[in-house]
């Protein structure tokens, strides 16, 4: 019993690693419905999220999507959404 939970474990962190999943650099993550995403931006600095909603829709491949600049510390961040599968 212990061998099929270990196999069964390993089946699904593999299937895990097999998942193309969407990330954003610069923001954080809301909602991801089927063709778009909703976001906000977070600074990498000093964790600081803006309170304004971003939505986008997605292509494939990475899309830049601003140049930001933090309200707090001041820092200037690219905000990028990586998206491998086709749409």
């Amino acid at each position: 019993m212990c061998k099929a939970i270990i196999d069964q474990s390993v089946y699904i962190m593999e299937t895990i690693n097999d998942i193309d999943v969407v990330t954003i650099q610069g923001g954080s993550l809301l909602e991801h419905p089927f063709h778009s995403i909703t976001y906000r931006v977070r600074c990498e600095k000093c964790g600081d999220v803006e309170s304004e909603k971003h939505t986008l829709s997605l292509t494939q491949g990475v899309t830049e999507v601003a140049s930001v600049q933090c309200a707090t510390c001041g820092h200037v961040q690219m905000v990028k959404i990586r998206n491998p599968r086709r749409n």
